[in-house]
């Protein structure tokens, strides 16, 4: 007579696996940790494990997931990052207390539109995948607070991403975006938007909407101008605008009174606001091919790192400055007492 076991956790993480174990017994598992080994499938067998709350098979070898995976009523985490899987199974969708769903990392194209059923959703990862498009029914998640999307191959972001009212981190970098959905603006609560490494030639003014946000990358796009309302950041701590085609700032960027840091790197910058070296804590500027000459102000800067950069004049309270080591010989004039660090 088989022996029915209470254990309620296995975690068989790097114990060289390359077959599903045999734990049938193990009938009141509520968590079953297996990632690291060399599985490459997930047989039908997972089904008798009503009670399971967390499956962890992440860095695998897996390549199918079997249907009965959805049979699995009181699952909360699903973690399958770091495999071969290619397709998803539409029963998925029967996973309804859901929490966490993360399939990054994989070879993934298509996401069934029954995803949208996963009401109670809060992390869904997908980044890494090779995903054009979305369903529209990912705009039934109104859970959702983390949505990780970059490094898929995206070419348009759908307006049904404006349903998502409780996103408070969305990560789109590495894609081939181009144009926005006004919906995105929609959004909130945001303090996370990664936009970085795409094809943006422009962001509209709705981007003051976001009022909550904390944290803005846009570099690497193809931006020749910004709106002046990114000013309404108010809470903005972290902006990145390096390699685009900025030539100006809007002055109203020196609103941004809780800013840490701004990146420039790799624009056609000739001037910056005057009042935006009395907010700034770091600005991270370079390239020798332009020439900033508005730059001797009594601004209160607590570290500039200028990397590769021709600037003849600096802020008169500059406390710090970060230099290449190629470039300490230039004919920099220094504020008294400043400190220099050198990258090797």
């Amino acid at each position: 007579m088989t022996t029915l076991h209470k254990q309620e956790k296995i975690n068989l993480s790097f114990t060289k696996l390359v077959k599903f174990p045999h734990i049938s017994a193990y009938v009141n598992l509520i968590e079953l940790i297996l990632s690291d080994n060399n599985l490459t499938e997930i047989p039908d067998v997972i089904s008798i494990y009503k009670k399971l709350e967390t499956i962890d098979i992440s860095k695998n070898e897996i390549s199918n997931i079997s249907s009965k995976i959805g049979d699995i009523s009181c699952l909360k985490k699903l973690m399958l990052s770091h495999n071969k899987i290619s397709k998803i199974p539409k029963e998925i969708g029967n996973l309804s207390s859901l929490i966490i769903l993360d399939l990054s990392t994989n070879i993934i194209t298509s996401i069934p539109t029954e995803i949208g059923n996963l009401v109670n959703l809060c992390e869904l990862r997908l980044n890494g995948n090779n995903i054009s498009t979305l369903p529209k029914e990912i705009g039934n998640l109104k859970e959702l607070k983390t949505l990780e999307l970059s490094f898929c191959g995206l070419e348009t972001i759908i307006p049904e991403i404006g349903n998502l009212t409780k996103l408070e981190d969305l990560q789109l970098m590495y894609n081939m975006i181009s144009t926005l959905p006004n919906e995105i603006f929609n959004l909130t609560n945001l303090t996370n938007l990664n936009l970085g490494v795409n094809q943006l030639e422009n962001i509209s003014f709705e981007i003051e909407n976001l009022k909550n946000l904390k944290y803005l990358y846009l570099n690497d796009n193809n931006l020749t101008s910004l709106p002046k309302e990114i000013g309404n950041l108010t809470n903005l701590e972290l902006l990145t605008l390096d390699d685009n085609e900025l030539s100006t700032l809007p002055a109203e960027i020196s609103n941004l009174e809780k800013i840490d840091e701004i990146y420039l790197y790799s624009n056609k910058l000739t001037n910056l606001p005057t009042e935006i070296l009395k907010i700034i804590k770091t600005l991270h500027i370079n390239e020798s091919s332009y020439k900033i000459n508005n730059m001797n102000f009594d601004a209160e800067i607590m570290i500039f790192r200028m990397l590769d950069t021709k600037l003849e004049n600096l802020p008169l309270t500059l406390k710090e400055i970060w230099l290449f080591e190629d470039i300490v010989d230039y004919d920099i004039k220094l504020p008294y007492r400043t400190t220099i660090h050198i990258y090797k």
